[in-house]
């Protein structure tokens, strides 16, 4: 059996825990900046799940074990191969639109290199620049949310908005 139709399957029967059961899920999700270029951003399309849809890199973690900060530096590293030297934290979104209770940290990840490449999880990787985002369709939820909180603490670095960014997330 092939590996992406396992995962499907795997997927299928996640869904239906979650449906019966409704636990709560914690996640991160990371505005990854390309060098040189804090207007570029990093987009990804998954292997499994909604394979058309546009998304942010990261991924699941147990609160008990590890960090939010902790865990979208390793999503980093894993999916795309590149290290976070830094890392700062725009906000959370919650949401049950899988049938579970999931609270996703977003965070702004910034690397030294472009040089990267996905695993087996990303099936493709693009920089995006912040205002060609409008134009781009199938672009996830999460990650419009999360690249607005971006673009907040972009404008507020520069002085064209007042307020503390971090509590608007």
């Amino acid at each position: 059996m092939e590996f992406s139709c396992i995962r499907r399957i795997l997927l299928h029967l996640a869904r239906v825990y979650w449906r019966i059961f409704r636990p709560q899920t914690f996640g991160v999700k990371g505005i990854v900046t390309r060098p040189g270029d804090d207007r570029q951003v990093l987009l990804i399309r998954n292997t499994y799940g909604n394979t058309e849809l546009w998304n942010l890199p990261g991924g699941g973690y147990r609160p008990r074990r590890e960090t939010p900060d902790g865990a979208i530096k390793r999503e980093i590293r894993e999916e795309l191969s590149v290290s976070p030297y830094r890392s700062v934290k725009l906000g959370e979104y919650r949401t049950d639109a899988e049938a579970k209770r999931d609270t996703v940290t977003i965070f702004a990840c910034w690397i030294s290199s472009d040089h990267i490449s996905g695993n087996s999880e990303i099936a493709e990787i693009r920089w995006v620049s912040l205002d060609d985002l409008e134009r781009m369709r199938n672009t996830a939820r999460l990650a419009i949310r999360g690249i607005e909180l971006y673009k907040q603490r972009l404008n507020r670095r520069r002085g064209d908005v007042i307020g503390d960014w971090a509590s608007s997330g």
